[in-house]
Order: structure tokens, then sequence, then C-alpha cells
């Protein structure tokens, strides 16, 4: 009798043990695969700080005000493109769905986003003229680059300076018509 319950007692900590041990490795696996998605979106926020240190405390306050003063422009339209955007999320969900005023609500909300970024390159534009070259400079790679919004789709970025994209037959036939 002794020895069927160690057997039982040993089957029940061998079962449990596997138990434990799939779940470590489980979650293990699945820390990994977050902390991969972590990385990735660390590489700008490193890049951002690598580029922050290469500046002075008064040009980085010359540099935050600036890029401050020009969010708070666009803020108003950001407002408003979230405001559209609740909306159209609202008439997603009515029973007689109606296409044509989602579509509506979504062109207005990117109309007023892009409003948005333009008034915030503009007020930074105007605002680098008192600006070194160094913190022009800074500045520049941040807002002359392609928006966040492409990358995502699987746009490709632009080819560095003084090299041309790649032509697919298509684009060749275009451009040669």
């Amino acid at each position: 009798m002794i020895s069927g319950r160690w057997k039982w007692i040993l089957g029940v900590s061998v079962a449990l043990n596997l138990f434990l041990l799939a779940a470590v490795g489980g979650g293990g696996y699945v820390i990994h695969q977050n902390m991969k998605h972590y990385q990735r979106a660390m590489r700008g926020v490193n890049a951002w700080r690598a580029a922050v240190k290469e500046l002075t405390p008064q040009e980085r306050d010359q540099v935050f005000g600036l890029l401050k003063s020009a969010s708070l422009a666009g803020e108003d339209d950001m407002g408003k493109a979230r405001s559209l955007r609740v909306q159209a999320t609202a008439a997603m969900s009515r029973t007689p769905y109606d296409a044509a005023q989602v579509a509506v609500l979504s062109e207005q909300a990117r109309n007023a986003e892009d409003s948005a970024r333009c008034k915030i390159e503009n007020a930074l534009i105007l605002g680098m003229k008192t600006m070194s070259p160094k913190e022009r400079a800074f500045i520049s790679t941040k807002i002359m680059r392609p928006s966040l919004r492409f990358s995502r789709l699987g746009h490709p970025t632009p080819p560095p300076k003084g090299q041309a994209a790649p032509q697919t037959a298509e684009t060749a036939a275009q451009v040669s018509k």
C-alpha cells in the first residue's frame, strides 16, 4: 500500500513539474517575443537620445522650446481629428451602416491631421531662423522624414541622397510613355 501511494505521489509530482516547466517555457517565449517589439521601438528612442546628447544644454532648451510651441500650434486640429475619428467609429457601429458617412468622417479626420502636421512643420521652419546650423540639422532630421503611417503600411523608405530608387518594369514603362 505504501509503495502504491508513493507511486501516485511521484506521478503527481512529475506531472506538476512538467506543467511548471511548460508554463515557465511558455512565459519565457512570450517575454522574448515582447522584448523583440520593445527593442524595435527603443531603436528610435535611443537614436533620439544620442542626438540630444550632441546638443549643449542651452541648445537643447531652445530646441525643445521650439518643438513644444510648434506641437501646440497643431493641437486644435489634432483634437478635431480625434473627435472625427470617434464619430466615425460610432457611425460604423450603427445598425443602418452608412459607408459614405464613415468615409467622409475619415477623410475629414485625415485632412485635420494633415493640417496639424502642416502647422507644426511651418512653426518649426519659421522658428529655426534664429538657431545655429547644428540645431537646425537636429530638428530637420525629425520633421523632414517620411510619415510613420506610410512605413507601417510596408512602403519602402526613400533611398539615401545620391541614389536612385530601383525601378520596376511597370514604373519604367510609365516613365517612358
